[in-house]
């Protein structure tokens, strides 16, 4: 009988065999799940050691990123965070030691730790790396590998326990924050909450089972098969993840968990509920399994390759979270898709043969008469039906994606304690900053490029969803003081104003030195008044000196002149000295016998003197007289006429003057004394020698002299022009004065706003400050300059996703005219990144829609033969989505206030157009098989036979689905919710109205362009059928 039972698709061949030999297969299946994960490392350990890169390397944002790592010679990485550090106490001096110990050995850590952005361990840029209420410093720190990569998250563990080990004083709270730990967070958060989303599925599903079969032991084999399917497929999937053949992810665990538990559990419940079909027909419990593996068979088999085909699909998508899930989830598919056409039918048969698992009580009727009233007014509840989905759809036209991972963690993560932390002390998200790039053909280190830049930067920071700007010019997001002409105009002022003041204050002091300066004129033109005199009297001097020098030879032969004897004149002098006593008593005796010698002188004087008296001349005696006395005194050698002067003389010396003498000669003597040390003194000089430098001291006084008059006259001028200093220094002192109040108002309009201004000397490119700025944001060849852009509010808003494209373009207009016209102006950055990931997500999504629409129906068309059926089928299945789509964005996004994350819509579209297609799959087939009769009697004959099964299945599948939201992630409630939502709109209005109300509308017509199915004998043989 079994043979009998064998379909002609081989389905029946293969439940007959599995039935013959149910306990070998599933010893087998036991044998081979056991060696499978033995051999196999858990899929957690794999999603997390070889997890795959989740941002693509060809988006402009990325390859921005590692161009400027490389500009700036640092490891390129997109796995970039930020160690937050914030102390309620401030930053002492314990503080201070345990920030450079924790950057040292994250410096030292160079296989976790690709570069450092150290700022406040540099007092030059410290002010800059602290928050404004002195409380926070963050540190950018960039992880090896990319971002969601294993490299990745080891790196930030790595980094994590670095922080972990330096301990840290009181009041000190210290996080690792950023893109990539919150990447890492919501990836633990996804792996923690595994346990608890497969454990809610679990009892779910039992209890769903339970209820619908009304048995706990029919209710295991779904259970059973469910095991076993996620048993091997995660070890499948996990082994060829560890060899690299098979990209995985965190999220890869989860999607295919939940498909797996879900599609198992339905393709037991198709299986079970078949076989309770044909032991309701009567049939044997083996032939039973063999008939409901026939029946069924085809439409697993269809619907797992609905499934795969469009889970697979995602592989030609370029976003890692979607590459490293399709391919997986289309490997789990096909294992559990093995394991329900062996694993089920021999547990079927096992249980079938002991009786423990015998049909309840059909529903059918129930459900044909649903179907019936349906189909009365299929035209008007089609129409309704669509007009509903359609406006609950409406919503999904205004989704905005939501790229913030960090808002996807809802409890307690160390990168969420440092966002929180950061958004407290900063005015801005600092940690998670855009880059604006400018690149140059030439070095940007110059007053004219810095000017340029600063405007770029200006324009950048004028726009609305930015908060400020950190650039070379503007290190703390405010333009450099010193850089606005308003500085400059007011240094200047302060520099006139103090002029102004000094010479206020030197204002006597000028006065004083004008009246010093007359008084020296004056002084000069008497002065020139008196030196003619002073030359003349030089020239007498001159001139009596050359006597005395004509006298000089005398003088020295008189000093040196000796007796005969050899006695000097001092020796002469000083016995002449010792006679005066003898002279003086001489004088006395001749005076005292004045009358003879009187009388004897004038007795001899007719023969004395020169010639002889007319009274001798005429008297021969006398003449004879003189010449005897001529005779004698020729004889005596004159001393007869010196005797009689002598005595001439004597007898006219008065008494005193021999007194006279006599004081006079040790003068006399002494003079001579000094005549003798005054010729010594000249050295042996000679007169003329004298006589030179007696000119030369004429020369003097005649230069003198004539300087003297230069003197006065110049000292008139400057007295002149030292009066009219006193009289000017006032009005420039007034005029500084003006200058300074000028240049002061200037400066406050200057300083700050749009008149500003830009200006830098070229002394202060050499400050420390500008030199260590410069290694942070700009180049090593200083051809390319960064800017640190915050944005307002959460980067990863929708407004700033929108907006991240606005700052090149400011920037780039703003250069227009100036030196950088032509430079080249990009953005990148973490924002910048994830409007990219969003752009491609959307381009992958309508790619992954369009390849999975049309291989879906590609299989239905093959499956049922038509092409006007998969057509419909298809379009309503786009219909359930779009309005689970809707209703999902409603929820989220305008009523809970969080958008939909940006890979929910493509996700759920992979699993709603799959299972969707699959029930209608199943009800359409169903359809054509009991169609022999008429379209609209195979369609009440396939509400009966399939109503309840559909439903169990497709309410089994959304409970595993909303399973997800007992999660701790917002992306897996989000998820679940889309897709249980949109599973329960199949079930409901999709499968059971729309798909109904439409075949019944088309007739045969739907067949297209086949005919449609002659009945079997199974349907002609069942009562309900008759």
């Amino acid at each position: 009988m079994v043979r009998r039972a064998v379909g002609k698709f081989g389905f029946g061949a293969i439940t007959a065999v599995a039935a013959r030999h149910s306990w070998w297969v599933v010893g087998i299946w036991l044998i081979a799940v056991a060696a499978l994960n033995v051999v196999a490392p858990q899929l957690e350990q794999t999603a997390t050691e070889k997890s795959a890169a989740i941002v693509p390397s060809d988006m402009p944002s990325t390859q921005a990123l590692v161009r400027m790592a490389d500009d700036f010679d640092t490891p390129a990485s997109t796995a970039v965070g930020a160690v937050v550090l914030a102390s309620d106490n401030g930053f002492g001096e314990q503080e201070q030691k345990y920030y450079s110990e924790l950057i040292a050995r994250l410096l030292a850590d160079r296989d976790h730790v690709a570069f450092v952005l150290d700022m406040y361990g540099d007092p030059a840029t410290r002010d800059f790396a602290v928050s404004p209420d002195g409380k926070a410093v963050t540190v950018t720190v960039g992880e090896q590998g990319d971002i969601g990569t294993a490299d990745a998250h080891r790196s930030t563990e790595a980094i994590r326990s670095t922080i972990t080990d330096v301990a840290a004083p009181e009041g000190l709270d210290v996080h690792f924050s950023g893109p990539a730990p919150t990447v890492v967070d919501e990836f633990i958060a996804v792996d923690t909450s595994m346990v608890l989303i497969t454990a809610v599925s679990v009892l779910l599903i039992t209890l769903m089972l339970v209820i619908a079969f009304r048995s706990v032991v029919a209710a295991l084999i779904p259970l059973l098969t469910i095991g076993i399917a996620l048993a091997a497929s995660r070890a499948v999937v996990s082994a060829l993840g560890w060899n690299a053949v098979l990209p995985v992810s965190t999220l890869t665990v989860t999607l295919m968990t939940a498909l797996v538990l879900a599609a198992g559990t339905d393709y037991a419940i198709f299986q079970t509920a078949a076989f309770h079909d044909a032991r309701r027909r009567g049939e044997s419990p083996m032939r039973s399994v063999v008939t409901a593996g026939s029946n069924v068979g085809a439409v697993l088999t269809a619907s797992a390759l609905t499934v795969a085909a469009a889970a697979t699909s995602m592989v030609f998508a370029k976003n890692g979270m979607f590459t490293t899930s399709g391919p997986a989830i289309a490997i789990g598919l096909m294992v559990t898709l093995a394991v329900s056409v062996t694993f089920t039918p021999a547990l079927i048969a096992i249980f079938g043969r002991r009786g423990w698992i015998e049909p309840r009580v059909s529903h059918e009727r129930q459900w044909r008469k649903r179907g019936s009233r349906i189909l009365r007014r299929a035209g008007a509840l089609t129409a309704v039906s669509v007009l509903a989905l359609v406006a609950l759809a409406a919503p999904a036209l205004g989704m905005v994606p939501n790229g913030d991972d960090s808002a996807m963690i809802m409890g307690d993560a160390d990168s969420t304690a440092g966002y929180d932390a950061v958004y407290q002390h900063f005015p801005a998200n600092e940690i998670v900053p855009e880059y604006l790039v400018v690149r140059a053909d030439h070095d940007l280190r110059n007053t004219t490029d810095l000017a340029a830049l600063d405007r770029a930067a200006a324009a950048v920071a004028d726009l609305p969803n930015v908060a400020y700007v950190r650039s070379l010019t503007r290190p703390n997001g405010e333009p450099l003081p010193e850089s606005a002409t308003g500085y400059q105009t007011g240094m200047i002022g302060s520099r006139l104003g103090a002029a102004q003041g000094q010479i206020a204050n030197a204002q006597p002091d000028l006065e004083r030195l004008a009246s010093g300066i007359t008084e020296l004129r004056d002084g000069a033109l008497d002065a020139q008044k008196q030196l003619p005199q002073l030359v003349d009297g030089t020239n007498q001097v001159v001139a009596l000196s050359n006597s005395v020098i004509d006298l000089l030879p005398t003088v020295t032969a008189l000093t040196t002149a000796t007796t005969a004897d050899g006695r000097t004149l001092d020796q002469v002098l000083g016995q002449v000295q010792s006679l005066t006593g003898t002279l003086g008593t001489l004088v006395s005796a001749i005076q005292a016998n004045q009358g003879a010698v009187n009388d004897f002188q004038n007795a001899l004087a007719p023969f004395a003197s020169p010639g002889p008296s007319p009274q001798c001349a005429v008297n021969p005696g006398c003449s004879a007289g003189r010449a005897l006395f001529d005779q004698l005194d020729a004889a005596t050698s004159g001393a007869l006429t010196a005797a009689l002067s002598a005595s001439e003389a004597v007898t006219a010396l008065p008494p005193d003057t021999v007194d006279t003498i006599d004081s006079v000669l040790p003068t006399l003597r002494n003079g001579l004394g000094e005549i003798d040390s005054l010729v010594a003194s000249l050295g042996g000089r000679t007169p003329q020698s004298i006589r030179s430098d007696l000119e030369r001291l004429q020369d003097g006084m005649s230069a003198l002299a004539t300087g003297m008059d230069q003197i006065a006259g110049g000292l008139s001028q400057a007295k002149d022009g030292t009066d009219t200093t006193v009289a000017l220094t006032g009005q420039l002192s007034d005029g500084l004065g003006d200058a300074a109040n000028y240049l002061a108002s200037m400066s406050r309009d200057t300083s700050t706003g749009p008149g500003s201004g830009f200006y830098l000397p070229p002394s202060a490119l050499q400050d420390q400050r500008f030199v260590t700025g410069a290694k942070l944001l700009m180049s090593p060849d200083g051809h390319v300059a960064r800017m640190l852009v915050m944005q307002e509010g959460n980067p990863y808003s929708a407004d700033n996703i929108a907006t991240v494209g606005d700052i090149s373009q400011a920037a780039r207009n703003s250069l227009q005219g100036s030196t950088l016209a032509d430079s080249e102006v990009g953005s990148t950055g973490l924002t910048s990144i994830t409007a990219d990931i969003i752009d491609q997500a959307e381009r992958d999504f309508l790619l992954i829609a369009i390849v999975a629409a049309v291989a879906v129906f590609v299989i239905l068309a093959g499956l049922l033969r038509s092409l006007v059926a998969p057509a419909l089928l298809v379009t309503t299945v786009l219909l359930s989505f779009a309005t689970a789509a809707g209703i999902s964005v409603l929820l989220w996004q305008h009523l809970i206030g969080i958008g939909l994350h940006w890979s929910v819509l493509p996700v759920s579209f992979m699993c709603l157009v799959a299972v969707g297609a699959d029930y209608s799959m199943l009800f359409a087939s169903r359809v054509r098989e009991a169609s022999a009769g008429g379209t609209t009697s195979g369609i009440l004959r396939t509400f009966g036979t399939t109503g309840s099964v559909i439903t169990t299945a497709g309410v089994v599948f959304a409970v595993t689905m909303f399973a997800l939201m007992s999660g701790s992630v917002v992306l897996l409630l989000q998820t679940g919710f889309t897709i249980g939502v949109g599973l329960l709109i199949d079930i409901a209005v999709v499968r059971t109205v729309i798909v109904p109300a439409a075949l019944h509308l088309l007739g045969n017509r739907i067949w297209w362009p086949s005919a449609p199915a002659v009945q079997n004998r199974h349907i002609r043989t069942h009562p309900s059928h008759q």
